[in-house]
């Protein structure tokens, strides 16, 4: 997330840098624009456009195109050595003089020229400078005649080049239409090309017939190799195999005989009601019926063979017809193969001559164009002798203060960035993120702890701490405070000791342990006995009563360190330190904890989360920020609550931002007191 006061503060602590990047800049470029000699500018105004009003249109011949490339092109083409050695010939002697005494007179005339396009429009300025402002006026009014001549001739050249380039393509193509031509009347006699669509429209005519009968014999085939499969089937398996025979098939003898059968089988049927089987009737109708059958079966047969016989014709007509439709398929083909081919040299040749007409009329058009002198070009306004002199002084003084501010901020950030440190309390708010709880100055000659009252020049400014945790206690649990820091030296014990004499003398009880194992020196600050302390609490249970001892300032009690043991990190860690805090934290307003820095022994974040709050102490210009936020997430994973920052050794104290006023503006606002 973008934080505008974070970089605002960079560079409001540096507004030193920020002025002397600022003002050398803009001093001296005022200097140097008030010593420079006054040059005058003398403006032309020419036309160009994109398109040349021509009496005939000859094509591609002038295209120049109407991209910002060909406006481009005009610009360079102004300030070439061919516009510029023109311009000077054209000048009067006494408007060249001070180019020809040049050892390239045209790279010195050049320098002078600059070219402005007019937005949206085709007009652009051709400017010259030069100390007199008359010479300017005539030297560009010389460039712009110079200008215009010199895109007249090459129009006209470019008209000569395009008619001798169109003659020598008119000869080629002239071979090309006669060679093409030749062609396809050659391949027409040869492939009688004359009545290919009529032969075309005829093939396809046979064509369809012939589509026609091989779908009506197909289907015919397919009848008749179902009727045949049919009868065959019933043939081979029933004894009324007669009865399957079509109705197309069925002579007049098989429908006598049928007639004759049924009347028999009538007959039979109603002679064996009264008589049996060896009636001399009955044996002489199934005789009779047996010899019908027989004569069935033989017109069956045959009609088996008159099928079978038609059904070997329509396969073979199939067949022919087939073999007819491949070939009509085949010579259908070939015509197609002409057709293109023929379509190809027809195109050719028609493609040939119509090139032919077109650049033959370019021809007679470029041929006229060539005595026409329009131009795309026009001078709009010559130059007048000007009364404006440059370098103008409040542009330049704009660009250079422009110019100075960035440079000054650009120096500010790259000091920042350089500086790693937190060397005020802004640091801590803004790049740390965390609450400051006060700012403690560096003091000359170091500071003296003792176990008397301390001096006002440093003690009050631990006052302004003690009441800014006081703030935090009115709603918050407040009974344990751990002090900490990310490495020694940074000043944490100096504000336990302050801190704790600052709560005493308001009349808080207040209890100091030293839980720095590694190097106790509470004891001797407040000559106290330290031979019994927390280690001997934590190692050897030790009472304790016997571990608190008085001081010289009243209100306040200490637990000395201890002895130091081997295991300094076990104890810091231990569950009997925890205890010992638990233990004495009701008889005490307040109980800070001096413990080791965290670079020492990282036990100290596991101690965090056993009090109630963590002040760290942080030494101005000496800890990097970096390392300083990873110590503060190692406390926030022990659950230490850190209640903010004390920043020690500070250069500045005033204009930082400081938890104190925050708290005292919030409980005022609320009428707490």
């Amino acid at each position: 997330m973008f934080d505008y006061k974070q970089y605002l503060y960079i560079v409001q602590k540096r507004l030193w840098v920020l002025a002397a990047a600022f003002f050398p800049v803009v001093i001296f470029v005022a200097i140097y624009t008030i010593k420079q000699v006054p040059v005058y500018k003398a403006t032309a105004v020419v036309i160009i456009e994109p398109d040349i009003p021509r009496v005939v249109d000859i094509g591609g011949a002038f295209d120049e195109g109407r991209s910002s490339t060909f406006y481009n092109t005009q610009y360079e083409i102004i300030k070439s050595s061919a516009v510029v050695k023109k311009a000077i010939d054209i000048m009067e002697p006494q408007y060249k003089e001070e180019f020809v005494k040049r050892k390239d007179p045209i790279e010195a005339f050049r320098r002078l020229i600059s070219v402005t396009p007019v937005r949206g429009s085709a007009l652009v300025n051709i400017n010259v400078d030069n100390l007199n402002p008359k010479m300017a006026a005539e030297q560009v009014n010389a460039v712009a005649r110079a200008y215009m001549q010199y895109n007249l001739q090459d129009k006209l050249l470019a008209t000569k080049d395009s008619f001798t380039w169109l003659s020598e393509q008119i000869a080629v193509l002239q071979n090309k239409v006669k060679l093409s031509e030749m062609a396809m009347l050659q391949y027409n006699e040869k492939e009688n090309v004359v009545s290919l669509e009529k032969r075309q429209g005829l093939l396809e005519e046979d064509l369809s017939d012939l589509q026609i009968k091989y779908t009506t014999a197909l289907t015919k085939y397919k009848e008749l190799e179902v009727t045949l499969k049919e009868m065959k089937e019933l043939k081979d398996g029933s004894k009324k195999f007669f009865r399957a025979i079509p109705l197309s098939y069925q002579s007049n003898n098989y429908i006598a005989l049928q007639s004759d059968y049924n009347s028999l089988v009538l007959e039979l049927a109603e002679k064996s009601k009264k008589y049996k089987d060896k009636h001399p009737d009955i044996i002489s109708l199934k005789a009779k019926i047996d010899n019908l059958t027989s004569l069935i079966e033989t017109e069956v047969n045959r009609t088996i063979g008159s099928i079978e016989l038609d059904y070997r014709i329509t396969k073979a007509s199939l067949d022919s017809i087939l073999a007819s439709i491949d070939a009509q398929k085949l010579e259908s083909m070939r015509l197609a193969q002409q057709a293109i081919q023929y379509g190809v040299l027809k195109r050719d040749a028609e493609t040939n001559a119509q090139m032919y007409d077109v650049l033959l009329q370019r021809l007679k058009e470029a041929d006229i164009s060539g005595n026409i002198t329009a131009n795309n070009v026009r001078i709009v306004d010559e130059a007048k002798i000007p009364e404006q002199i440059k370098p103008p002084l409040f542009r330049n003084l704009l660009r250079a203060a422009l110019a100075g501010l960035v440079l000054g901020i650009f120096i500010c950030f790259l000091l920042d960035y350089m500086d790693y440190t937190v060397k005020s309390g802004d640091d801590v708010n803004l790049r740390l993120k965390e609450q400051l709880l006060g700012i403690i100055p560096m003091i000359k000659g170091g500071v003296e702890l003792t176990d008397k009252e301390d001096p006002d020049e440093i003690s009050r400014y631990y006052r302004d701490i003690k009441t800014t945790i006081g703030f935090y206690g009115k709603e918050h649990k407040l009974k344990t405070m751990l002090i900490t820091s990310s490495i020694r030296d940074e000043g944490k014990t100096t504000s336990t000791v302050f801190l704790a004499k600052s709560f005493a003398l308001s009349d808080k009880k207040v209890l100091i342990i030293d839980a720095d194992i590694f190097k106790p020196r509470i004891a001797k600050i407040f000559k106290v006995d330290h031979e019994v302390g927390v280690s001997d609490y934590v190692n050897s249970n030790a009472a304790l009563d016997t571990l608190i001892k008085k001081t010289a300032i009243p209100n306040l009690h200490v637990i000395p360190g201890g002895l130091i043991p081997p295991n300094p990190g076990d104890i810091l860690s231990s569950d009997r330190l925890k205890s010992l805090i638990n233990s004495v934290k009701d008889d005490y307003d307040i109980v800070l904890i001096d413990s080791p820095p965290l670079s020492a022994a990282l036990e100290v974040s596991s101690l965090g989360g056993a009090v109630d709050v963590v002040a760290f102490v942080v030494k101005a210009g000496n800890t990097s920020r970096a390392i300083t936020r990873k110590i503060l997430d190692v406390l926030r994973a022990g659950k230490g609550n850190i209640l903010g920052v004390i920043l020690t050794s500070a250069t500045r104290v005033s204009g930082d931002m400081s938890a104190y006023y925050y708290y005292k503006k919030y409980y005022a606002d609320y009428g707490e007191n």
